[in-house]
């Protein structure tokens, strides 16, 4: 009887499902954000890591909530030039030289010059981080007034959904990309 097995997208949502509770859980994660929307403040992207220290929500600008790569995943969509989630961190906060984002990206269309997925205000006395993706597919990361690193083109693939991850440091100017 085939209702009785999970497909592969069933199960592939509960394997990200575990993975991100560990991660959010894990005490070494400083801020956490799962794409969900909170009912309360749909303009907001809750940090909902666990490591009781200071959240960090994120600004939405110009995003719209939409379903993500599994059927009851929230998502942001990032059509318009101005879209962005724009992180604050407050004073005190900026003490991290060196740090890892990801998430799960799909570009759907390539009118866009630029598709901004993180903006942070404050960073440090250095300038603000920024990751986007640029028309041609490149990545581009780093700390503006600093340094910026840029993919070659046609780094990320249209219309697929992939893990997107970037390790940035501040001190040396590097930015590393890793793509599934």
């Amino acid at each position: 009887d085939q209702g009785k097995f999970r497909t592969r997208i069933e199960i592939g949502y509960d394997r990200y499902r575990q993975f991100s509770e560990q991660l959010r859980a894990d005490p070494a994660t400083v801020f956490f954000y799962d794409f969900e929307m909170d009912a309360t403040a749909a303009d907001i992207l809750r940090d909902r890591a666990a490591n009781g220290g200071e959240k960090i929500d994120g600004k939405l600008r110009d995003c719209i909530w939409v379903s993500g790569r599994w059927r009851d995943k929230g998502a942001l969509l990032f059509d318009r030039d101005e879209a962005a989630v724009q992180l604050d961190f407050p004073d005190g906060c900026n003490k991290f030289d060196v740090f890892t984002m990801s998430a799960w990206v799909q570009i759907v269309t390539a009118g866009i010059a630029c598709h901004t997925l993180f903006v942070y205000c404050k960073f440090c006395d250095k300038g603000f981080f920024n990751w986007h993706v640029g028309r041609a597919g490149t990545i581009v990361s780093g700390v503006r007034r600093c340094f910026e690193v840029t993919s070659p083109e046609g780094t990320v693939p249209f219309s697929r959904w992939g893990h997107h991850a970037v390790v940035v440091n501040s001190t040396t100017g590097a930015a590393e990309y890793f793509l599934d």
